[in-house]
Protein backbone atom coordinates (compact mmCIF):
# COMPACT_ATOMS: atom_id res chain seq x y z
CA UNK A 1 0.00 0.00 0.00
CA UNK A 2 2.37 2.85 1.04
CA UNK A 3 5.07 1.84 -2.08
CA UNK A 4 2.13 2.16 -4.33
CA UNK A 5 0.71 5.58 -2.70
CA UNK A 6 4.91 6.74 -2.69
CA UNK A 7 4.81 6.63 -6.56
CA UNK A 8 1.44 8.66 -7.01
CA UNK A 9 -0.51 4.98 -7.81
CA UNK A 10 -4.02 4.23 -7.12
CA UNK A 11 -3.94 1.22 -4.80
CA UNK A 12 -6.15 -2.27 -4.22
CA UNK A 13 -6.67 -4.35 -1.17
CA UNK A 14 -6.37 -8.07 -2.27
CA UNK A 15 -7.87 -10.74 0.11
CA UNK A 16 -7.82 -14.27 -1.06
CA UNK A 17 -10.27 -15.06 1.95
CA UNK A 18 -14.12 -14.75 1.35
CA UNK A 19 -15.29 -11.37 2.44
CA UNK A 20 -17.08 -12.49 5.48
CA UNK A 21 -14.07 -14.06 6.57
CA UNK A 22 -12.03 -11.32 6.59
CA UNK A 23 -15.11 -8.93 8.17
CA UNK A 24 -15.32 -11.32 10.91
CA UNK A 25 -11.52 -11.20 11.75
CA UNK A 26 -11.31 -7.82 10.96
CA UNK A 27 -14.02 -6.86 13.20
CA UNK A 28 -12.88 -9.06 16.19
CA UNK A 29 -9.42 -7.56 16.25
CA UNK A 30 -11.57 -4.11 16.47
CA UNK A 31 -13.45 -5.74 19.61
CA UNK A 32 -11.08 -8.45 20.99
CA UNK A 33 -10.83 -6.54 24.22
CA UNK A 34 -14.29 -6.86 24.52
CA UNK A 35 -15.71 -9.69 26.71
CA UNK A 36 -18.80 -11.23 24.65
CA UNK A 37 -21.61 -13.22 26.74
CA UNK A 38 -22.02 -16.78 25.61
CA UNK A 39 -25.67 -15.92 24.70
CA UNK A 40 -25.03 -12.46 23.15
CA UNK A 41 -26.06 -11.28 19.68
CA UNK A 42 -22.56 -10.04 17.32
CA UNK A 43 -24.16 -7.51 14.53
CA UNK A 44 -21.16 -7.24 11.88
CA UNK A 45 -21.17 -5.07 8.86
CA UNK A 46 -22.35 -6.68 5.63
CA UNK A 47 -23.21 -9.90 8.03
CA UNK A 48 -26.42 -11.58 9.37
CA UNK A 49 -26.93 -11.47 13.12
CA UNK A 50 -24.86 -14.06 14.94
CA UNK A 51 -24.47 -15.75 18.45
CA UNK A 52 -21.04 -14.83 19.97
CA UNK A 53 -20.15 -18.31 20.30
CA UNK A 54 -19.55 -18.00 16.23
CA UNK A 55 -16.82 -15.48 16.63
CA UNK A 56 -13.48 -16.93 16.12
CA UNK A 57 -11.49 -17.94 19.61
CA UNK A 58 -7.95 -18.26 19.56
CA UNK A 59 -7.85 -19.80 22.84
CA UNK A 60 -6.69 -23.13 21.38
CA UNK A 61 -3.12 -21.48 20.30
CA UNK A 62 -2.30 -21.03 23.93
CA UNK A 63 0.56 -18.51 24.55
CA UNK A 64 0.62 -16.69 21.48
CA UNK A 65 -3.29 -16.60 20.77
CA UNK A 66 -3.45 -12.41 21.40
CA UNK A 67 -0.79 -12.71 18.10
CA UNK A 68 -2.47 -14.77 16.01
CA UNK A 69 -5.89 -12.52 16.64
CA UNK A 70 -3.54 -9.55 15.90
CA UNK A 71 -2.29 -11.62 12.56
CA UNK A 72 -5.99 -12.88 11.67
CA UNK A 73 -7.00 -9.12 12.13
CA UNK A 74 -4.12 -7.00 10.66
CA UNK A 75 -4.96 -9.41 7.35
CA UNK A 76 -7.70 -6.76 6.54
CA UNK A 77 -6.31 -3.38 8.68
CA UNK A 78 -5.05 -1.49 5.30
CA UNK A 79 -9.07 -1.80 3.68
CA UNK A 80 -9.68 1.57 4.53
CA UNK A 81 -6.65 3.07 2.97
CA UNK A 82 -6.95 1.63 -0.28
CA UNK A 83 -9.19 3.03 -3.80
CA UNK A 84 -10.62 -0.61 -4.06
CA UNK A 85 -10.98 -3.85 -2.21
CA UNK A 86 -10.94 -6.87 -4.16
CA UNK A 87 -11.57 -10.12 -2.45
CA UNK A 88 -11.38 -13.32 -3.99
CA UNK A 89 -14.64 -15.56 -3.42
CA UNK A 90 -14.38 -19.26 -3.94
CA UNK A 91 -18.03 -19.95 -4.34
CA UNK A 92 -17.82 -21.13 -8.12
CA UNK A 93 -14.78 -23.13 -7.52
CA UNK A 94 -15.96 -25.04 -4.62
CA UNK A 95 -18.75 -26.63 -6.73
CA UNK A 96 -15.78 -27.25 -9.58
CA UNK A 97 -13.63 -29.05 -6.60
CA UNK A 98 -16.52 -30.83 -5.04
CA UNK A 99 -16.83 -32.42 -8.81
CA UNK A 100 -13.22 -33.14 -9.07
CA UNK A 101 -13.20 -34.83 -5.79
CA UNK A 102 -16.02 -37.46 -6.89
CA UNK A 103 -17.79 -36.70 -3.84
CA UNK A 104 -15.72 -38.73 -1.89
CA UNK A 105 -16.80 -40.32 1.30
CA UNK A 106 -13.72 -38.34 3.11
CA UNK A 107 -14.90 -35.01 1.70
CA UNK A 108 -17.44 -32.44 2.71
CA UNK A 109 -18.84 -29.45 1.59
CA UNK A 110 -19.70 -26.69 4.10
CA UNK A 111 -21.62 -24.26 2.92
Amino acid sequence: MEVGRAGGLRVAAFFSQMAYVCSIHYQNMLEREREFKSSEAVCLSCLPVMDSGNLPSYSYFGDIAEEVAVFAGNQASNMHKADWCLFNTFDALEHEWWIVQGNSSRTYMIN
